[in-house]
Parts: structure tokens; sequence; C-alpha cells
């Protein structure tokens, strides 16, 4: 399981090492003028090991020429997000090994400039951490994608939780259907603005329950589970188990509950035993729950309660309340090389079993359904991975809410991730059908296969 390129498993232990002598944060030291872009790669590797013709290779003497491309691409973006405090891309490819990250701003409004080396919050990217410890209990045979609700939880939770038309549907609720979203269970933030009242309110009792002891300041409130899944028992579930697909952080809530309760462990404790040991990420941590192991770039919302327009950004990880109320429905943080380390490992069955990858990606008829009629950046939802086509190829991965995306192709052996650290991708409220994180993968993913 950790047989992974020794040039790759040391990149982030040597960034310094390894970053393109004179780039610095006034220009990019390729001559293209990309102000602001730091970028670094690792050092070129032969052949992976890659089998078949499939796997995507970068020709040695393309590499240098395709590095000023991505350089430009990101210096584009983050000029085009003004918004964004910072901008990051990552692009790994695994066969005839070519690797290159790149950053652009600063860690917050008015921090230091980022590099490459900085991680950031992935946010529902953790999701799919937390659905790889379940398949990995479903692999041991501690739990069954079968089991129900009523199993594991508590009766004050089941019978709260999922309750339509005043059918009591809770305790049937299965993992599966919590897995891959087609549960019903309502999503505790669609509980506005309440939820966000919460997280932001500009008074310290406004961030804690109601019977709680409120916490100086709502950044040092750390939240129960059951603080916020309190949320979801005001509102009627979506639909009744299985008839559709909707996105639910409750869902992702219940199984870091049930996670706890199998293992016995905290769920930072469980996902790193089951889950992170496999994927050799030591960038990689559980915000919140666990240290620091990397300078952290900050991500901004736009809300703000006096603000109805909502453009005045908030900085979420100084004004809210310190990343314990993402529990198991994201909260990881890392560089972007490390976030396209673990979907890989993932995908290509060094964490869970090669057939039981097959399981995680296959995509429900229901959110199939689903992304034909309102979605164009994925096309299916399986359990714990999405699907999206890029450029007429097959990748899976997650996004997350500060607009992060990172995708892996198995066949291509390539890994792209990005991150905008805004809710709006840099663009203040402004809306396309296509979002900008999905507009910068898709170049990033073009400019190498172009290359290649």
């Amino acid at each position: 399981m950790v047989k992974l390129m020794k040039p790759f498993a040391l990149a982030i232990a040597v960034l310094a090492a390894i970053v393109v002598p004179g780039v610095a944060a006034a220009a990019g030291s390729d001559g293209s003028g990309n102000s602001g872009v730091q970028s670094l790669h690792t050092a070129d590797a032969a052949a992976s090991g890659a089998k078949g013709g499939a796997a995507l290779s970068v020709p040695a003497h393309a590499r240098a020429q395709l590095r000023k491309h991505l350089n430009k691409i990101l210096a584009q973006t983050k000029a085009a997000s003004p918004f964004s405090p910072s901008v990051f891309a990552s692009v790994d490819t695994y066969s005839h090994r070519f690797s290159w990250s790149g950053a652009a701003g600063r860690t917050f409004f008015g921090g230091e400039p980022v590099t490459p080396a900085v991680a950031w919050d992935g946010q529902s990217e953790g999701k799919t951490v937390t659905a790889t410890a379940i398949w990995r209990l479903i692999e041991m045979g501690r739990i069954k994608p079968t089991d129900t609700l009523g199993k594991y939880l508590k009766p004050e939770v089941v019978n709260r939780i999922d309750v339509l038309n005043g059918t009591n549907y809770g305790p049937k609720v299965t993992i599966r259907e919590l897995l891959n979203h087609t549960s019903g269970i309502v999503d505790w933030y669609d509980n506005y603005p309440k939820s966000f009242e919460y997280l932001y309110g500009p008074e310290p009792s406004q961030c804690a329950a109601p019977g709680d002891t409120p916490a100086r300041t709502c950044a040092e409130y750390r939240w129960d589970p059951s603080d916020l899944m309190a949320l979801a028992y005001e509102l009627e579930p979506y639909f009744a188990p299985g008839e559709a697909w909707h996105y639910s952080e409750s869902g992702y809530f219940l199984l870091g509950m049930i996670l706890e309760r199998v293992t016995g462990e905290s769920v930072a404790q469980a996902q790193r035993r089951l889950v992170l040991s496999r994927a050799h990420v030591p960038h990689m941590w559980f915000m919140s729950f666990e240290a620091p192991r990397a300078a952290l770039a900050h991500g901004y919302d736009e809300y703000r309660p006096e603000e109805e327009n909502g453009r005045d950004p908030v900085d979420a990880m100084s004004q809210s309340s310190n990343g314990t109320w993402s529990y198991t429905g994201g909260g990881y943080a890392a560089p972007g090389t490390e976030w396209n380390q673990f979907f890989r490992a993932l995908l290509e069955g060094r964490i869970i079993k090669p057939r039981t990858v097959k399981r995680m990606i296959a995509t429900t008829p229901q959110s199939r359904k689903e992304s034909k009629r309102k979605s164009k950046e994925w096309s299916g939802d399986g359990a714990g991975l999405f699907e999206y086509k890029v450029d007429g190829a097959s990748f899976y991965g997650h996004d997350g809410y500060w607009c992060e995306k990172t995708i892996y192709s198995p066949r291509l052996k390539l890994a792209v991730s990005v991150d905008f650290n805004d809710l709006n991708c840099g663009r203040g409220l402004a809306e396309s059908d296509v979002s900008p994180k999905a507009q910068l993968v898709n170049r990033l993913v073009k400019a190498v296969r172009s290359a290649g």
C-alpha cells in the first residue's frame, strides 16, 4: 500500500529545494511575465510502470514550454478572480512523470504571499475521506452497505432526521443511501439564514446551541455534530429514501457518527488509521481535530449579516467556528500535490481494493438524472466520488465549498487540483453555466493533453 514513487513521496518534504530558481512574487522566472505566480516542479522521472498505452505522457522536450503555459493560465485566472485571496493549481501525471504546482495571491487578504507548499481547505473533498473510511469498514466486514441507521445510532437521532408527511423513514435509511446522497435527508445547511447566523453570528451567543455556555468568540466555539444536525430536524426531508438524488451534508455527518460508533475512535483517529496511513499524504490533516501540518490559506464566504448583497467577503477561518462545523462533511487540508496523491492512491486501489473502487465510482441512476437536469460539470455521483467528463475523458473526484476541485483519471493517470479559496470562485456573485473552477480544470487538462 505504500509503494509510491519516491520522487513524488518526497516532493512536499523538500519544497524549498525544488522551487524553480528565481521564481518570486514579482514575476514568473520563465520570462512570461506571469506576475504573482510561484511555481514548482518535481524532478522529471522515467516511466512509472504504467500499464497499457492510454496513460498520458508529456515528452521531455515539451515540458519547459508546458510549465510556461500552465503558469500563464494560473496568472490569467488569478487576475480574473478579484474576490479570491489566492488561487492554487496542481497537475501530476504518473506515466513518464511530469509534475507542476502553481500558486498566486496571499494566504488571506493582507497576508503573506502564497507558495505551492501552502495547504488549502478542501472542504467537501473531505467527504471522500469519510466515504473511503466507511468502505474500508465494509471490506473488513464491520458494517454492510445495507445496514440501517437504526442499527448504529440513537433513537433521538434516527427518529427525528427523516420524517416526511408523518412517516418516519429514519430507521430504514441505509449506509449506501447516505454515501450516494439518495437518502432524502435534508442538508442542515439548508436551514438558512439560521445556519449562517450560527456560523457567522456577530455576537458570541449566536455561535452556541441553546443551553450551551457561549464561547468568547465564534472562532472559539467547538461544534458537536448534534448541534448542527438539530438544524436539519426543523426541516422536512427532500424525498423518501431512494426516490431521487440530493446532496446532503447531514448524510455525511451521520456517516461520521457511525464511524465513531463502530470503531470506538474519534473520526480523526479512525480516518487516519483506515485511510490516510495508506495514501502517503504527510501534510494532509483533519482541521480543528489534528495539529496543522503546513501553512494554511484562508477560505472566504460571501455572507455577512448586514450586507444583503453578500459582496463583502468574510474570512471564514477567523470569523466562524474554527472548522469543527465541517466534521465528516469536509474539514481536511493539504497542499495541491497531496490532494492529487490522495485521489490517485484511492482510485488505483492503494487504500481500498480495486473491486471496492468499482463499487465506489459506480454512479446511480438518480444522480445521472439529476446531472442531465441541472449540472454541466459532473455526469454522475457514486458512493463518495463524482464522475466528470473533461476533454472527452472520464475523471473521478470531488468538489469543495470554497471553490475547490480535485479529479483523477485512472486511464490517463492524470490528476488535477484547483482551489480559489472563495465561495464564488473569486468572481463576486457572477454566475455562469460552468464555474470558474471547472473552466480552470478544463484549461489545465487540455494544456497537458495537448503537450502529451
